[in-house]
């Protein structure tokens, strides 16, 4: 069994190895278990890094303790909004409302790993 600090060391590698990394978020709450699992497919033919399942909703952090740039969807509409991001300094990108929608992974995930090749 993998531990949550191997899973976020992993996670950290990716991006630093990559120079970003894509996650997509499935929020339970918000989607249906058929939707969620053609996310989970659509994440793995994207390659995108890793996927999420739980809340939206971030927890209240203390910047300091955030060791690498992160942004979060709810907001991300378009892989140009997720690469601009990277270009400007996020290394891990997290979307999901856009995939809730219907907007497909491979996009984005395509965008964000570009971008970090470009920076």
């Amino acid at each position: 069994m993998t531990r949550a600090g191997e899973i976020g060391r992993t996670l950290f590698e990716s991006a630093a190895r990559q120079g970003a990394a894509h996650l997509v978020l499935v929020d339970p709450d918000r989607v249906t278990p058929e939707r969620a699992s053609e996310l989970a497919r659509e994440r793995a033919e994207a390659s995108a890094d890793a996927i999420l399942i739980g809340s939206s909703t971030p927890p209240e952090r203390e910047p300091a303790l955030m060791p690498t740039p992160v942004a979060v969807g709810g907001g991300i509409r378009h892989p140009a909004e997720a690469a601009a991001l990277v270009a400007a300094g996020a290394r891990l990108i997290v979307t999901g409302t856009a995939h809730e929608r219907g907007l497909a992974v491979r996009p984005f995930t395509d965008a964000v790993h570009d971008a970090a090749v470009a920076v």
